[in-house]
Order: structure tokens, then C-alpha cells, then sequence
């Protein structure tokens, strides 16, 4: 699968040089090895397909873009990524600092599990997220993991069940604003 997702990133910037150059809506590119990957660009996307299997990438509304790759056994990754908004069935328990501004989310779904990131920035104090955090994994029923602090880091993590969550928040020395980056797994159902 490695090799794969290898493959499709240089496929995606040899794509790139071809949206940028306005050529065909179909294109097939030669690899180094004698390899050929078929490019269809349509409405919104694109497909890639070459005999190691099939990437198609669509964009959706404004910031959102999503990338779907199946291999040549069926196996498939699913990627869905956004500036200004969190997943829709990313748990809604999972604490938020509200008056915080979102920077990024991305859910990938693949081998019978979906992990959602977000990343948002926000003004209070390292100690206090933390906190929020660790509090929310006791009363939620996470085993919480050992973490990690420095002057300038702090990392929460814990599992319940085959669910884990890891929360790490930075903040620059001379910076008043903190990134705090959610990491959430789960099995599908």
C-alpha cells in the first residue's frame, strides 16, 4: 500500500504540472519503469488509474477536498480534508474551545478504521487546555496514558477500548496563542 501512495504522489505532481500547462481532459503519463497511469480530469476532480489501482480527487465546496485511493485488491483509503469546519461525525463530546479558530481538519478512513485530526488555535493558557482535556478522558472513561510536559508542550492521550485520543497543545515562547492539535481513532462499525 506504501508503494502505492508513493505512486499517486508523484502521479498528483506530475498532475499538477498538467492542470497548470491547460492540457487535455485525458491524459496517460509514463513512469520511470515503463508504467502508465491514465489522468481523466472532469467536473470538480479527477481520476487516476494505473495497474496498481484507482485514486479519484474531488473537491468539495469552498476549502474541502477529498481523495479516495483503492489499490489493485479493493483495499481503500478514504481522505477528507477542511479548512473551516469539523466532520460531521467527528464526537461531538470531544470538548472544543468555542471562541478558538479552526485551522484544519482532515478524517481518514481506511483497514476498518476512521481517525479524524483537527487543529484549531486558541488564547488560554496551555495548563488550561490540558486540563480540559484530561479532565474530559477520566469523565468520558478513557485509560489515560502517561503524557508529555515542557514549558512550551503539553501531550494528553488515552484509550477506551479500541478508541484512543491524543491532544498535543504548543505554544511558541513569545506567541499568545496556542495550536492545539485532536487526534481521535475508532473502529468502523
Amino acid at each position: 500500500m506504501k508503494r502505492f501512495l508513493y505512486g499517486m504522489m508523484s502521479i498528483l505532481i506530475l498532475l499538477l504540472m498538467v492542470v497548470g500547462t491547460g492540457c487535455s481532459r485525458n491524459v496517460t503519463v509514463t513512469g520511470e519503469n515503463g508504467e502508465k497511469s491514465n489522468i481523466k480530469l472532469d467536473n470538480g476532480g479527477m481520476t487516476i488509474t494505473n495497474d496498481q489501482g484507482q485514486t479519484t480527487i474531488t473537491t468539495e465546496g469552498k476549502d474541502q477536498g477529498k481523495i479516495v485511493m483503492k489499490d489493485d485488491k479493493g483495499n481503500e483509503v478514504t481522505m477528507v480534508a477542511s479548512e473551516d469546519k469539523i466532520p460531521d461525525d467527528f464526537p461531538k463530546d470531544i470538548p472544543f474551545i468555542e471562541e478558538s479558530k479552526l485551522t484544519s481538519s482532515l478524517t481518514t478512513s481506511s483497514d476498518g478504521q476512521t481517525s479524524y485530526v483537527i487543529i484549531y488555535e486558541s488564547e488560554k493558557p496551555i495548563a488550561d487546555i490540558a486540563k480540559l482535556y484530561s479532565d474530559y478522558l477520566m469523565k468520558a472513561g478513557y485509560e489515560q496514558n502517561e503524557g508529555f510536559a515542557a514549558e512550551n508542550i503539553k501531550s494528553i492521550s488515552g484509550k477506551r477500548g479500541e478508541e484512543a485520543l491524543e491532544v498535543t497543545v504548543t505554544k511558541e515562547a513569545d506567541a499568545k496563542i496556542a495550536q492545539v492539535l485532536v487526534s481521535y481513532h475508532k473502529p468502523n462499525k
